[in-house]
Formats: structure tokens, C-alpha cells, sequence
């Protein structure tokens, strides 16, 4: 993939826990309150090369089936600054231990309690806020320096600090779980630096969760609706990459850079395949009133054969307690077979 430029990472609590931008939906994410529902600004109906308004969405051929690029604006933290101060702060449900419904049900299965936890690229820190008040010692890190200091002034109790998730100023194995919340497709490059720093601060045995917007089967089987915009190859100039924002990548991609990386992959779950389905063909979804998109959303997100179709994908990747499973590959790409954990959902 290309790496002229370097479009950073997302502070998102989750991937489409809100729009990232004036009247612009995150295309292909899930939704952050965890219940599957849409949101409705910035969906309309499938163009040539863009399914959602403000972005052009541009097929990547590779292995396990490729990924999706979206164009619009450079992710950097100047962006995200710019995003969360439109953004009211209330941790009143944050303080009571709230966490979206897919991440508590797979953060609090997999990380161990009590343990030490970074939000690596916290924006506005609201996984944070719940995991302390759940009894982990967790902690934010972000690189968005207006949105730290004005959480600060609210929380002055939770531990936040400024630094490069790609770069993190902590010894080796200093975690028991990394929570990565809609961040690492925000790199041009890939996702592989930033996972390899999270396996170096995770200590042996302990737990990557990472979250990011998934070229589903769905897509996958639909390729016509994304893959007639302009072609933009992987070596395109650099000027055709400067308003890169993010990638959808697809289960098996993910699953394969992790173990690339000596990771073990111990679970793989997609969510919120409603919102696969308002972006990409039923826009009329979109209309559905939160009171019935909500558990509609999460009704269809139990079923085995639509959950495959999810917005999103979150997988648990472990950090062996034994580093010769694979510790050596750190840093370079994985293309690790299938298997090898429980993935649901597929």
C-alpha cells in the first residue's frame, strides 16, 4: 500500500459512534452505541464511485479479496480536533460503566479484570471513563491536543495523555488489553506499524481488540457497487492520496497482518449489518425511527447469516505468553491461513 502520506488515526469510542464531519456518515462503519440502529445523515443511494455523500470509495485488489479506500479529507489530528469540539461532552453513562453493546460483550469476555488497559486513540475517551468504572485501570492516549486538554477540564481524574499510537511512550508489556477503536484504517500505509506497537506494549498473554470498518461478503459479493469509480491503483502519485481517509478491510486481511505479526487471533466479530444495508442498497433504512432501527438492528445482528454482512469488524488477537509462537514476524505483513480462533460471525 501506498506511503507518501500519512492520514492518522480515528478517536472514535467506535467506528460510526458519530458522524466524522459536517453531514457525513463514516461509510461502512458500524454504530457506536452498539445496537446495530443507523445514522441518517449522509446515506444516499449507491453512485458510480461513491455510496456515501462526500466520500469516493475505490476497490483495492489483494489478497483475501482486496480492501476499500475512501476519499475525502486526510484524517489527521488537526481533523479530529475539529470533529470532537461539535461534539457536546456528557460522561454521565461513561461514569456508570456504559460500553456499547458488541465491545462490552467482547472487552469484558477477553480482558482480563482489573488488568491495565490503554484506549490507543481515545479521542473522547468514553471507553476510558467505563472501563475505570468497571474496575480497570484504564488509560487514553491521543494525539488531538484541543480535545485532550477540554476533556481534561472535565475529567481531570482520568489518566489522558498526548502521544502517536504508532510510537507509544511506554515500556514493553506494559498492558494487559489495547483497545483500538476505529483507528489503524485511518493509515495510508497500512495497519501494520501500529499493530506491532500495540503487540509490544501488551504484555505476553495479553489482548489487541481492534475495531475497524469491514469489506463484509456482502460487498464482497456485490463488487459492482463500489468498483466502477475511477481506478486508483496501489502505486498511485501522491497527489492521489492526500485526501485518503480510511479502509474497509475485509475479516480474513485483518485476521492474516495480526498473525503476520505474532499475534494469535482468538475471535473475529462483525456487527451492524443494517448499516451495510442502508449505505450500500436500502437507503430507505436510514428513515426507520431509532425506536425500531435499535433493536432491529440488534435482532439482525444475532442472526449467523446476516451478522456476516456487518458495517463493522471487531477481532481479539492475543499476544502469546509463549513469544515463539511468532513474536520474530513482528513488523512485517502478515498472509497467516485461515483459522486458528473462535470467528464468529463469518
Amino acid at each position: 500500500m501506498p506511503a507518501q502520506r500519512t492520514p492518522v488515526r480515528s478517536g472514535a469510542a467506535d467506528p460510526g459512534e458519530i458522524n466524522r464531519g459536517p453531514g457525513r456518515a463514516v461509510p461502512g462503519a458500524g454504530n457506536g452505541n452498539g445496537n446495530g440502529g443507523i445514522r441518517r445523515r449522509g446515506v444516499r443511494r449507491p453512485g458510480a464511485a461513491s455510496a456515501v455523500r462526500g466520500f469516493r470509495v475505490v476497490w483495492l485488489p489483494g489478497a483475501h479479496g482486496g480492501r476499500l479506500a475512501y476519499f475525502s479529507a486526510q484524517a489527521d489530528a488537526a481533523y479530529w480536533d475539529g470533529v470532537w469540539q461539535d461534539i457536546g461532552l456528557s460522561y454521565r453513562r461513561s461514569r456508570r460503566g456504559h460500553l456499547p453493546h458488541q465491545l462490552r460483550s467482547t472487552f469484558l469476555s477477553w480482558a482480563a479484570p482489573g488488568g491495565r488497559v490503554l484506549e490507543a486513540g481515545c479521542g473522547l475517551a468514553h471507553f476510558t471513563v467505563a472501563a475505570r468504572a468497571r474496575g480497570f485501570a484504564a488509560e487514553g492516549v491521543d494525539w488531538a491536543p484541543e480535545t485532550l486538554a477540554r476533556i481534561r477540564t472535565l475529567l481531570p481524574d482520568v489518566p489522558l495523555r498526548s502521544g502517536d499510537v504508532r510510537q507509544l511512550d511506554c515500556p514493553d508489556g506494559s498492558y494487559d488489553a489495547v483497545y483500538s477503536p476505529g483507528v489503524c484504517e485511518h493509515f495510508a500505509e497500512g495497519p501494520e506499524r501500529i499493530l506491532a506497537e500495540t503487540y509490544r506494549v501488551l504484555k505476553p498473554g495479553g489482548v489487541a481488540i481492534v475495531s475497524t470498518p469491514c469489506l463484509n461478503e456482502y460487498l464482497q459479493r456485490r463488487r459492482h457497487l463500489y468498483e466502477n469509480g475511477p481506478d486508483v491503483a496501489p502505486t498511485a502519485a501522491p497527489d492521489e492520496w492526500e485526501d485518503f481517509y480510511q479502509y474497509a478491510f475485509a475479516p480474513e486481511e485483518m485476521s492474516a497482518i495480526l498473525r503476520g505479526l505474532g499475534f494469535e487471533v482468538v475471535d473475529v466479530r462483525l456487527h451492524g449489518t443494517l448499516l451495510t444495508l442502508a449505505t450500500w442498497s436500502m437507503p430507505w433504512l436510514a428513515q426507520l425511527p431509532g425506536s425500531i432501527s435499535r433493536p432491529l438492528g440488534l435482532t439482525v445482528d444475532k442472526l449467523p447469516v446476516l451478522r456476516r454482512w456487518g458495517a463493522s469488524c471487531i477481532w481479539v488477537a492475543r499476544r502469546p505468553e509463549d513469544e515463539q509462537h511468532g513474536g520474530d514476524q513482528r513488523g512485517e505483513r502478515g498472509g497467516g491461513e485461515r483459522g486458528g480462533g473462535r470467528e464468529a460471525g463469518r
